[in-house]
């Protein structure tokens, strides 16, 4: 079972702030700055001013731990039937219903644990540019 853990942008400082997490009688409460974040079973309750991202329990290749709201890079492999192609994918890490992927709706790519290629170059809060700078290279 993976560790349950969350970080939080506060739109306000422009800072990524990572909480501990505490059980509560609700689901989960994580302490932001001493205001109670409360996550129960079907819903998230947070102020306007903070973005609540998840812990996916996975690793990049260099260690760091990998977070709703990261953006990655990892190589995409296609099977075709006369031969095969790798290419490179850069996106933001995406919770869809059951899986944590790479990118939003047909065009995303499940992120797989036993991947060993995936690195996170950055989050889409603090560098946003990335994903569109890394499309054009």
């Amino acid at each position: 079972m993976r560790q349950i853990k969350f970080r939080a942008w506060d739109k306000d400082s422009k800072r990524m702030h990572y909480a501990e997490d505490l059980i509560g009688p609700g689901g989960w409460v994580i302490q932001f700055h001493g205001v109670p974040l409360e996550i129960g079973i079907h819903s998230v309750f947070e102020p306007e001013n903070i973005k609540l991202m998840q812990y996916t329990g996975l690793e990049d290749k260099n260690g760091k731990e990998i977070y709703e709201g990261d953006i990655v890079r990892t190589t995409h492999i296609s099977l075709g039937f006369w031969r095969v192609r790798a290419r490179k994918l850069t996106g933001e890490v995406v919770y869809q219903p059951g899986a944590f992927t790479i990118g939003h709706g047909d065009a995303a790519q499940l992120i797989s644990p036993h991947r060993d290629d995936l690195e996170v170059i950055g989050n889409i809060y603090e560098h946003p540019d990335l994903i569109e700078r890394e499309a054009k290279q």
